[in-house]
């Protein structure tokens, strides 16, 4: 049969995500990638601050131009071409009398079908490719999912207050660049370990795509996997999947199943369209003895195999996944008061938005990486600073208007950087300003390392060996903690939730209680409020886990061995945060739970002082305290992500469930800094 060719070299499992997640608006207007075409938006209303609900190719553009008429016949135009002749700006809309979810929808539905049968776009809409399956358009990709009903007479009742904006046929996303949204389910059995130890086995059920599937054929793919269409609920989608595809009962997705959050990604296919996607990830881990085994069962899957995870790593790296099922995959292994702030966000108007940021380069080329951001008050200070030769650079070019600041050219090295902000970070500590960051009561004395790609790699090597290679190190420099928000650098902490865990009947959610420490009144930083039960900032040279089971103990009292043994890594979150007081703090935190056994004797205590006690506390009232307000911003979010992972906030009890999951792991607007 049809299937892939194994890639080689075998992809890492960055490459695996990159192949899937391969575009970036901000990215593709900077490097040129496609010189020849100017995306235009596609809004919903003429007004030029209506939502945006896709992004279009020239040739779509120009082919709406020809469609010089209504669906109906009238003389009334279905479409508006918008032009801001002082920015240039173009955008394309529905037309004025196209305002309701169902004219929407009919207009959508005559054009697909209209450019189907006359042959255009052969590639995506023809015959072949046609769907027949409808999907929902929100004004907001990131809001909630409510679609009132498959019945079109349902769908105008609240027009102008819901999320939903329309549906349009599946095969034609790619064509109009709009979100779409699946779900995932990966099905498995686990072989759990000796006395506690790490499960020593993961098997999965492994699905190879039929040879007559209209995409992908052959490949592998996850467990269950389907778009969702219009009306139907996620986890109604996951059922009636897990049925059609993979013979698996109703009973046994509804009491086994467990949300696990959500992948996004945006890609560019080979043929140019974009298909942004939304997947909302599901576990199944079939009890022992359960006797369900998956079958195909409506000839979308030609067979399922039960494959060791090593095996499925090396078919991942081999290329012989579908895209979006082998990041999945990569999640199972790895598995608003925060995230405040965006580069790009036009429609803020308190004073900090109106505030031009300059990026720090670290090199005077326009094109050097961009490892921070300054407001206008830093600027202004270090042009203040005088020395010969001199320490910085101030870029400007005149034909954009752009702006940067960076090292001068002398300070090419990691040791120099190091020793440049050294000396200017202490100077203005002890001349006194901004002393509500870096006075001598805020100062922490601890080095935080700077890298070249705040997603790369954590690669500093030491005090001693700063300069040993150089340029080759994603490892920049490193600079004292106090002053990060200053200098808006990207920083790095820990977070370990410490919790037990009451396990319930059979196939019913087990309870659990955490570990909540509340910090000392003398802490620099939220005296006196909730926190996770050990936190801490990652200082240079100290590796991730290195510093987890250091402040596990300096903080909580909780041994090494207990530490390394039963701790585990469910991934990171990343957020931007700005200050009441304007300064900027992007942050990457990873994440780490530890599950307290059964008789293990460990309870955590205060040592190093910077905690004032502990409190064993139900889920229920730790989640009363964080909607109160009670605990350090930062952490409410960690609790956040652990009941996201613990399947107990979940898409179909949490409207804002995907608004919630993407700005755990954002990227802070990174594309833009130096654009």
């Amino acid at each position: 049969m049809p299937g892939p060719t194994p890639v080689s070299p075998p992809q890492s499992f960055l490459q695996i995500v990159q192949s899937c997640d391969n575009f970036s608006v901000a990215k593709e207007r900077r490097n040129g990638a496609a010189p020849e075409e100017t995306l235009v938006p596609w809004l919903l209303s003429p007004s030029p601050t209506s939502p945006a609900v896709g992004l279009l190719r020239p040739e779509i553009v120009d082919q709406l131009r020809k469609e010089a008429l209504s669906s109906d016949g009238s003389s009334r135009p279905d479409w508006f071409f918008g032009h801001d002749c002082k920015t240039g700006r173009e955008w394309v809309s529905f037309a004025d009398g196209i305002s309701t979810p169902s004219a929407r929808s009919r207009v959508m539905k005559d054009l697909c079908e209209h450019w189907r049968d006359i042959g255009l776009w052969p590639e995506e809409i023809g015959l072949r490719k046609w769907r027949n399956e409808l999907y929902p358009v929100y004004r907001n990709p990131f809001g909630p999912r409510d679609y009132p009903s498959c019945m079109e007479s349902d769908e105008d009742l609240h027009k102008d207050t819901l999320n939903y904006a329309f549906r349009m046929e599946r095969a034609a996303s790619g064509l109009f660049g709009v979100v779409t949204y699946g779900v995932h389910m990966t099905v498995y059995e686990e072989v759990q370990g000796q006395g506690g130890k790490q499960p020593t086995m993961y098997k999965i059920w492994v699905p190879r795509r039929a040879a007559t599937k209209q995409t992908w054929p052959g490949y592998l793919d996850n467990s269950v996997a389907g778009g969702i269409e219009a009306g139907l609920g996620i986890l109604d989608c996951v059922v009636k999947e897990a049925m059609e595809e993979a013979s698996i009962p109703e009973d046994v997705v509804r009491r086994y199943a467990r949300s696990a959050g959500t992948v996004s990604n945006s890609v560019r296919t080979s043929s140019g369209w974009f298909q942004p996607e939304l997947g909302f990830v599901h576990d199944l881990c079939l009890p022992p003895g359960s006797g369900v085994q998956p079958q195909p069962l409506d000839g979308e899957v030609e067979s399922f195999e039960l494959l060791p995870l090593g095996k499925v790593i090396e078919y991942m790296r081999a290329g012989l996944f579908v895209d979006n099922s082998a990041i999945v995959l990569v999640d199972f292994m790895i598995v608003q008061s925060c995230d405040n702030f965006r580069v790009a966000d036009t429609g803020r108007t308190d004073a900090a938005a109106q505030e031009k940021l300059v990026p720090w380069l670290l090199t005077p080329s326009p094109t050097s990486p961009a490892v921070g951001l300054l407001r206008p008050e830093v600027v202004a200070q270090l042009r203040k600073e005088i020395a010969s030769p001199p320490n910085w650079f101030f870029g400007h070019d005149p034909a954009s208007g752009k702006e940067w600041v960076s090292f001068a050219d002398g300070i090419s090295t990691p040791s120099a950087r190091s020793r440049v902000m050294k000396d200017l970070c202490e100077r203005w500590r002890d001349s006194g300003l901004w002393p509500d960051e870096i006075s001598p009561r805020k100062w922490r004395n601890e080095l935080y390392p700077i890298y070249r790609n705040p997603f790369g790699r954590r690669d500093y090597l030491g005090h001693a060996d700063e300069d040993a290679q150089g340029d080759a190190l994603n490892y920049a420099f490193r600079m004292e903690r106090a002053a990060s928000g200053l200098f808006g650098i990207v920083t790095y902490g820990v977070h370990m939730t410490v919790y037990e865990e009451v396990q319930g009947a059979e196939g019913e959610r087990p309870e659990y209680r955490i570990w909540v420490p509340r910090r000392a009144a003398t802490k620099q930083t939220w005296p006196g409020y909730l926190d996770n039960t050990v936190a801490g900032g990652i200082e240079a040279g100290l590796g991730v886990f290195d510093c987890v089971v250091k402040e596990a103990m300096e903080e909580a009292s909780i041994p090494e061995d207990v530490v390394r043994r039963h701790a585990r890594a469910t991934g990171s979150i990343s957020y931007f945060f700005r200050t009441p007081r304007g300064w900027l703090q992007p942050e990457v935190e990873y994440v780490y739970d530890l599950s307290l056994p059964p008789n293990s004797g460990v309870q955590p205590q205060p040592l190093d002082g910077e905690v004032e006690s502990f409190e064993l506390l139900p889920l229920d009232k730790v989640v009363e305290h964080m909607r109160a307000g009670l605990f350090k911003y930062n952490c409410a979010i960690v609790l956040v992500d652990f009941m996201v992972r613990k399947g107990i906030i979940t898409p179909d009890n949490e409207p804002d469930y995907q608004e919630i999951v993407t700005r755990l792991h954002g990227r802070f607007d990174y594309d833009r800094w130096a654009a």
